[in-house]
């Protein structure tokens, strides 16, 4: 990566697609092409590393094969590059590149019109455009051609349109993310990215409209999956719970689509997940008791459901647990014991329910905790006000004088007794 914070600051490189005559271990002009790759690019140039004095290799941002002495990786990451990447540009003639990241730049045009020397990287395995101003469709030649593609991030640009079929010809992919987009699956396109990428283990399309998606071709999602985030992307329908079952599964995110509904699985999800966000879903039914087996979960999210019952009593071995919110859920019962066992806990929101009962006054145990939500419930007791304490009665206190008290990071002895709270 080109740091924005280099000495010589932002330049233009007056350099065209022919580039300059320059050592590069003699391999190509290999130097020449690197160097003209910055025309009509505005880039934090580290003229101290980019010299065309000495070998291109020991540039800053720039790999080659140890053997052959080709570039084989360029790595511009938020080097604020500005202007667009047109077909002449010097860099399409590093025909040996097998990674480009170019990603969190000022960059922008069309993959389809301005760029078509892209499609000629036939052993690219790595591309990163992530945080560009890149618009339009995205072409099929980008899936067609690139066949060799491990790691492709499109994500938070402008484009548009239908992801093409030829998606699913990517069959060494590993990593894809086109999150953050105004892009669409259709469902034979979706289906067969989940029958044909086998290999693949992290899989973000958040903000993807996938509308027509069925919700059964998740069903044939790789059993190599790690990460899936399908956050806003429209779905709808009962969701399959063999999902969370798949064997590798660490994260799934599949929040803020309020049509998707389903039932938390009741047998065991992935013994490796570490975060479940299902909030602001329309998914159902109680907790189940299994809960309990997320041995490995950081952080869970289910806020925003329709689910009943009470929240079992099953937090003694979530050891790891940091993050875990069932506000707005509808549940009712006591509060859990187990639940303020949580000694790595720093975020715990249970507001909005039918919880009821007193306060265990064991809660100062919990050290790290930075904020706790139990408004709108009907819970009475002694409460620990280190952390600052604001209470329904009196909305307009922050109880001030308490937190100058204690300031310190002394425990305090201090309890008030409350119907509807909120530690700040």
């Amino acid at each position: 990566m080109l740091g924005k914070d280099t000495a010589q600051g932002s330049a233009l490189l007056p350099f065209g697609p022919e580039g300059l005559n320059m050592p590069s271990r003699g391999v190509d002009g290999l130097g020449d092409s690197v160097l003209g790759f910055g025309h009509s690019l505005v880039v934090d140039l580290p003229t101290e590393s980019w010299n065309k004095s000495i070998d291109c290799c020991s540039w800053e941002g720039v790999k080659c094969d140890h053997v052959t002495g080709h570039v084989i990786g360029i790595d511009l990451s938020q080097s604020c590059l500005v202007g667009s990447l047109f077909a002449n540009n010097s860099l399409f003639q590093l025909q040996n590149l097998q990674w480009l990241d170019l990603s969190y730049n000022y960059l922008e045009g069309s993959l389809l019109e301005n760029t078509r020397s892209l499609f000629h990287f036939h052993g690219l395995r790595r591309l990163n455009l992530a945080g560009n101003g890149f618009d339009g469709t995205i072409s099929s030649k980008l899936f067609s051609q690139l066949v060799s593609l491990t790691h492709l991030n499109l994500s938070d640009n402008a484009f548009s349109g239908l992801i093409s079929h030829q998606i699913g010809v990517l069959l060494s992919l590993v990593s894809l993310d086109v999150s953050i987009s105004e892009l669409r699956f259709d469902g034979q396109g979706f289906d067969l990215l989940a029958r044909n990428l086998t290999k693949l283990r992290n899989l973000v399309l958040d903000y993807v409209d996938m509308s027509d998606v069925a919700l059964t071709s998740f069903l044939n999602l790789s059993s190599s999956l790690e990460h899936l985030s399908l956050s806003h992307c429209q779905l709808h329908g009962e969701f399959p719970t063999q999902v969370s079952q798949l064997p590798n599964l660490k994260n799934l995110d599949l929040s803020e689509n309020e049509n998707l509904t389903g039932y938390l699985p009741n047998t065991d999800c992935s013994s490796g997940l570490e975060l479940l966000d299902l909030s602001h879903c329309g998914f159902r039914g109680p907790i189940p008791a299994t809960f309990g087996n997320l041995t490995k979960i950081i952080s869970v999210y289910l806020q925003g459901n329709s689910l009943e019952g009470q929240i079992p009593d099953v937090f003694r071995d979530l050891r790891k647990l940091i993050s875990l919110s069932f506000s707005s859920c509808n549940l009712s019962s006591p509060l859990p014991t187990t639940i303020f066992n949580l000694t790595k806990i720093t975020y715990l929101d249970l507001s909005k329910n039918h919880l009821e009962g007193p306060f265990p006054n064991y809660v100062s145990g919990l050290q790290f905790l930075g904020k706790l939500r139990l408004f709108n419930n009907s819970i009475s007791g002694g409460v620990p006000v280190e952390h600052g304490l604001q209470c329904n009665k009196r909305p307009e206190s922050r109880l001030a004088a308490a937190a100058d008290q204690h300031s310190s990071r002394t425990r305090s002895s201090l309890f008030l007794l409350f119907t509807f709270c909120l530690f700040l």
